[in-house]
């Protein structure tokens, strides 16, 4: 077995891909962070609070009101690992999501975008505040997700695709 380098770790390739086969994220966003709003300098646990919000927000949108209220807590967010950088520097999200195949790439672009443009962290200053694009064919996006610290998974909103009805 070949180890995969990541974040100066290595990781088991079989590691890697059995994250990736659990997520199944077809989805691959960065989403930028302003650094200050109103006064309020941003920090690691506001940062997560917004992901949590979002993530409730997109979920709520995609499965439809009523459908996201039925479901138990653990199954109401669309499968996701999402991730924290550069919390100093240039905060970002870094998010795989698993787009319900119900959903056309299109559409679900514009609602990501509008649901996280809600959040008043979000950072819309120029056309690299988001970019979303489908999930390219044999990427390996596990390094996004495996550090430690201030820039790592947010684990309140992980969700895998075999733990989610309906997707």
């Amino acid at each position: 077995m070949r180890p995969d380098i990541v974040a100066g770790e290595i990781v088991p390739a079989r590691l890697a891909r059995a994250f990736e086969a659990a997520l199944q994220s077809n989805v691959y966003a960065v989403l930028r962070l302003c650094r200050e709003v109103d006064g309020i300098h941003g920090d690691r646990a506001i940062y997560v609070e917004e992901a949590v919000k979002f993530m409730a927000r997109l979920a709520r949108r995609v499965r439809g009101k009523r459908a996201y209220e039925r479901l138990p807590h653990l199954e109401r967010f669309l499968p996701n690992a999402m991730s924290l950088e550069q919390l100093f520097e240039g905060p970002h999200f870094n998010l795989m999501i698993r787009r319900p195949v119900s959903w056309d790439f299109a559409p679900f672009e514009a609602a990501l975008t509008e649901e996280w443009l809600k959040s008043p962290w979000a950072s819309n200053e120029d056309d690299r505040a988001i970019k979303i694009e489908p999930r390219q064919t044999g990427s390996c996006l596990f390094g996004y997700c495996h550090k430690e610290g201030d820039e790592a998974l947010i684990v309140e909103t992980l969700r895998f695709a075999t733990l989610c009805r309906g997707d």
